[in-house]
C-alpha cells in the first residue's frame, strides 16, 4: 500500500505589481515583492502532489509560523495512505481543538488540495474526474479590487469604466469591491450606491451585476444601500455587515428582494452554512475552498445546498475551485476572476506556471484543466531561483499507522 512519506513547505518570493496599502488590502499603489506558499506530499513510490498559494493569510501565517505545517499537520499525514483524505481531513480539523489559534481552516485547505492533487497524479486523473464531472466550461465574472483613494477605481466613473473594459474582453458578470476603509472606518454607502448606479449606466443588460461592499454597515444602512442595488437589479449582495451576527442578514433577508449571499469568511465551515440556510440568513450560500477547509468538505458543501435546493457561490478563483465547479451540478453560475484592476493584466499567469490553468474564452467561459491532479504545470527554472525551503518532515516509509 502507498505511504505518505514526506511532507514540506517553501516559500516564494518574486518581484509583483501589486502590493498592500494602509488598510492592508492588495493594492496596484504599492509595488513590490510578491509570495507564495508551495505545500508537497510526498510517496514512499516517488509519487508528489503539490499546490502553490499566495492567498495574503496563508502566506503570512507559513511565513511567520512553517512549524504548524512541519510539526503539527505533517506527522497527521505521515504514514497514511493518501486514498483515505476523509480520515486525513477529520484527522486535521480535530487538531484544530488544540491549536485553536494555529491551524485555520485555511491551512487545512492548502494540504488539503495538495492531497487532491497527489491522488489525482497517482491516478492520471484531473480532479475534477474524481469528483464527477458536470461540464467542462463555467462562466467567469469580473472581481475588481477594493475601490482606491486614487487610481482608476477611485470614483464611480472608474469603476464604470473598468466595468466597459471588462465586457469588452468577454466576461459575463461584473462584481464590485467599493471603498473599504479599514484603518478610518469612514464608510459611506451612498458612495458605493453612486457607483453602482454608474456601473448599470452604461454597462446595462451585458453584464450581470454584484455588489461586494464595506463589511461594517450597520443594519439600516445595509438595508438603504440593498434597496438601491435592488432597483438597478443586481444580481446578488454580498457581506454589508459583519458576519459574526446571523440574526441581522435574517433581518436584512426579510427585507430585500435582491438576493444576499453569505457567509464568507465565518468560521464553522459546512456547519455553519447549514445554519444560515435553515435561518434563512442568506438567499445564495456562499463558500470557498481556503475559507472551509479544501475540497473535501467543499464537496459536502455542494451536497448540502443541493439538497436544499440552494444557489452555493464559490468564493475565490484558483485552480482548485476550477475543478469543483466543474463537478456541482446545483447553481454555482461563474467562477470568480480576480482580484482584477484597470492597470493590471487580465490574463497575466502567475510566474510559478509553465502555462496558465485560467484559461478564458472571447465569450467569457472558464476551460476546466485536464492535466492528472490539478492540472498545474510548474516552471521548475523559477521554482528553483526563487524557492526558499521552510521545513521538510519526513519518516521511514515502513511504517504503518493503525
Amino acid at each position: 500500500m502507498t505511504r505518505i512519506s514526506a511532507v514540506s513547505l517553501s516559500l516564494l518570493t518574486h518581484p509583483s505589481p501589486v502590493g498592500r496599502d494602509a488598510d492592508g488590502m492588495i493594492s496596484v499603489g504599492t509595488p513590490g515583492e510578491g509570495h507564495a506558499v508551495v505545500v508537497r506530499i510526498r510517496t514512499d513510490d516517488g509519487a508528489e502532489g503539490c499546490h502553490v498559494e499566495d492567498d495574503v493569510m496563508v502566506v503570512d501565517q507559513l511565513r511567520a509560523d512553517p512549524g504548524i505545517v512541519t510539526d503539527v499537520v505533517a506527522p497527521a499525514l505521515l504514514g497514511e495512505d493518501p486514498a483515505y483524505r476523509e480520515r486525513i481531513w477529520q484527522r486535521l480539523a480535530r487538531l484544530q481543538r488544540l491549536h485553536l489559534t494555529r491551524l485555520h481552516d485555511r491551512i487545512i485547505a492548502v494540504v488539503d488540495i495538495a492531497l487532491w492533487d497527489l491522488v489525482g497524479r497517482m491516478l492520471n486523473s484531473p480532479v475534477h474526474s474524481l469528483l464527477g464531472t458536470y461540464r467542462d466550461t463555467v462562466p467567469a465574472y469580473a472581481s475588481t479590487m477594493m475601490g482606491e483613494t486614487a487610481g482608476p477605481l477611485s470614483t464611480p466613473e472608474g469603476f464604470a469604466d473598468f466595468a466597459e473594459q471588462c465586457a469588452e474582453r468577454g466576461f459575463q458578470a461584473f462584481k464590485l469591491h467599493t471603498w473599504a476603509p479599514l484603518a478610518s472606518g469612514d464608510a459611506d454607502w451612498r458612495r458605493d450606491a453612486l457607483a453602482c448606479e454608474e456601473v448599470r449606466e452604461r454597462v446595462g443588460g451585458r453584464l450581470r451585476l454584484m455588489l461586494d461592499p464595506w463589511h461594517f454597515y450597520d443594519r439600516e444602512d445595509a438595508l438603504r444601500l440593498g434597496r438601491v442595488i435592488e432597483d438597478l437589479d443586481f444580481f446578488w449582495y454580498e457581506e454589508p455587515m459583519t458576519e459574526a451576527s446571523p440574526d441581522s442578514y435574517v433581518w436584512l433577508c426579510d427585507r430585500l428582494d435582491v438576493p444576499v449571499t453569505g457567509p464568507e469568511i465565518a468560521a464553522g465551515g459546512i456547519r455553519t452554512r447549514a445554519d444560515w440556510i435553515v435561518r434563512g440568513a442568506c438567499d445564495i450560500a456562499r463558500a470557498g475552498v481556503l475559507d472551509i477547509g479544501g475540497i473535501t468538505p467543499m464537496v459536502k458543501c455542494a451536497a448540502l445546498c443541493e439538497a436544499l435546493n440552494v444557489p452555493l457561490t464559490l468564493h475565490l478563483g484558483g485552480v482548485a475551485s476550477l475543478h469543483l465547479l466543474a463537478a456541482m451540478p446545483i447553481n454555482g453560475w461563474y467562477y470568480e476572476r480576480g482580484l482584477l484592476h484597470p492597470d493590471l493584466d487580465l490574463d497575466a499567469v502567475p510566474p510559478w506556471l509553465g502555462r496558465p490553468v485560467e484559461v478564458m474564452s472571447a465569450d467569457g467561459l472558464m476551460a476546466i484543466p485536464d492535466g492528472p491532479g490539478l492540472g498545474c504545470d510548474f516552471d521548475s527554472d523559477f521554482l528553483a531561483a526563487h524557492e526558499q525551503i521552510l521545513g521538510v518532515t519526513t519518516e521511514p516509509p515502513t511504517r504503518v499507522r493503525t
